[in-house]
C-alpha cells in the first residue's frame, strides 16, 4: 500500500487507513506514507512471515515514513491500536530531514523485526507516545537521530534474548521526557 503524491508534497486533505491486514512473506514495504500530512492509521496489522522458524518479507519496513521532497513536512502523522512485526527489516521507519513533526504513537505492538522495532532518522518533533509494546526487536526496540519535545509514558519495552543493544536510544534530545511501565534488557 502507497501514498504518494507524485512530488507534490500534500498539506491538504489526508488519509485513514483502518481495519487492515497485510502479510507476506516477500517485498520491501508493507504500507509506504511518502510527504504527507494529515495520516491516520488504526487497527492495522502489518506482518512479515516467521514459518517455518525463519523471519521474511518487508526488508525495509512494515510501516514506512518519508520526507523526501525540499521543503516539506511530513506531521500530523497519528498511528493507533496497530501491529507491525516479523519483518526483516523495521517494524517502523521514518526518515527524511527536519520536518518529522506532530506524531501520535497509541498502543502499539512492535515485535520481532530484525533490525530494530522503530526507527526515527532526521529532526523529529513533538511526539506523543501513549502505552504500547516494544519488544523482542533486533537493535533498538526505539531509535531515533534527533528528539525534541518528545513525551514517552506507559511503554513496556523489552529486548530480545542476547540482544545487548540499549533499549532507547536517542543521539540528540531536547526536552526528552520517559515514563515507562515496564523496561527489561
Amino acid at each position: 500500500v502507497q501514498a504518494v503524491p507524485g512530488g507534490v508534497p500534500q498539506r491538504d486533505g489526508g488519509i485513514r487507513i483502518s481495519n487492515l491486514l497485510i502479510y507476506s512473506g516477500t517485498g520491501t514495504t508493507g504500507i509506504r506514507i511518502k510527504d504527507y500530512v494529515n495520516v491516520w492509521l488504526d487497527h492495522v496489522n502489518v506482518q512479515g512471515q516467521t514459518f517455518p522458524a525463519t523471519t521474511t518479507g518487508f526488508s525495509t519496513a512494515a510501516l514506512h515514513i518519508e520526507q523526501t521532497a525540499v521543503g516539506s513536512f511530513v506531521g500530523e502523522i497519528h498511528l493507533s491500536d496497530s501491529l507491525f512485526r516479523y519483518t526483516t527489516g523495521y517494524g517502523i521507519k521514518v526518515d527524511g530531514g527536519n520536518n518529522l513533526n506532530g506524531f501520535t504513537l497509541r498502543g502499539l505492538h512492535v515485535q520481532g523485526n530484525d533490525l530494530g522495532g522503530i526507527w526515527v532518522g532526521g529532526h523529529a518533533q513533538g511526539w506523543d507516545w501513549t502505552g504500547g509494546i516494544y519488544q523482542g526487536n533486533g537493535g533498538n526496540q526505539i531509535f531515533a537521530s534527533y528528539a525534541a519535545g518528545w513525551d514517552m509514558h506507559g511503554l513496556y519495552v523489552e529486548a530480545a534474548p542476547g540482544n545487548t543493544a540499549p533499549l532507547i536510544r536517542v543521539w540528540r534530545s531536547v526536552g526528552l521526557s520517559i515514563r515507562g511501565k515496564g523496561m527489561f534488557g
